[in-house]
């Protein structure tokens, strides 16, 4: 081989492992608006992420050093200096996504994230439960209706290894028109006492009509005993017992 020949060969040698240097798969992540997940970012480069819904507005923590576009269920950023921001996505559902951008080698970069959301209500059940604990019973369903709205109480949940309960239900909107979460109170109380130490979480924010929400409580409890589950809403209350025989 001619010296000619030599060079040209090691020229489209180098050129081909820069490419697979370069070349980054398609990730897919699964996230809800309790994480924050990280996008990987380079100089002269676009990433884009893919959402199942639309977005319709994106904050981020330093607008003038990033670009973002949008294409129907897509964002494209490209960032325009070495800096590192955070960015928050809302979209068409009332979906809300948070994301650190991390500015660095070309190598390291994501071309394409496909964002998936997972609900907080997925939880590892890996665990090994204690030879002392003894199985659930399974639970009844239970169901109260405050006017329009309707609750149905359809999981009460023991983490495995702790004191803590998960109480699992679905707010429906039985009625014309929208329902805003935010002006529904429900909570568990013994003897007439709101029981400590337990948070509401709900998947959406508003209920539109005919519309569904799955809600959740968390709930710490130190020893087996009934307690009342509330609904309260538009100055009208309902409750139902939860029996200690489920727990």
């Amino acid at each position: 081989m001619n010296r000619t020949k030599l060079i040209v060969f090691v020229l489209i040698l180098v050129t081909s492992f820069t490419v697979i240097a370069q070349k980054n798969d398609v990730r897919e992540i699964f996230t809800n608006d309790r994480m924050m997940k990280t996008v990987n970012l380079t100089l002269g480069r676009s990433t884009i992420l893919s959402f199942t819904d639309k977005p319709v507005k994106v904050v981020t923590g330093n607008s003038n050093y990033f670009n973002v576009e949008y294409i129907g269920n897509d964002l494209t950023i490209q960032p325009l200096a070495n800096v590192d921001t955070n960015l928050f996505v809302y979209t068409q559902n009332k979906m809300k996504y948070g994301f650190h951008l991390k500015v660095g080698a070309i190598s390291a970069y994501d071309d394409m994230i496909y964002i998936r959301w997972k609900s907080s209500f997925q939880l590892d059940q890996g665990r090994p439960r204690p030879n002392n604990e003894k199985p659930q019973r399974p639970f009844k369903i239970l169901t109260l209706k405050v006017g329009q709205l309707e609750v149905v109480i359809n999981k009460l949940i023991r983490l495995k290894g702790t004191k803590t309960y998960l109480v699992d239900f679905e707010a429906k909107n039985k009625g014309g028109s929208e329902v805003k979460l935010k002006e529904v109170d429900i909570f568990l109380s013994k003897s007439n006492e709101r029981m400590k130490g337990q948070k509401l979480f709900f998947e959406k924010e508003s209920l539109p009509m005919h519309d569904t929400s799955r809600g959740r409580i968390f709930l710490p409890l130190e020893r087996p005993e009934d307690f009342s589950f509330y609904l309260s809403f538009q100055k009208k209350t309902n409750k139902v017992v939860i029996s200690k025989i489920y727990l």
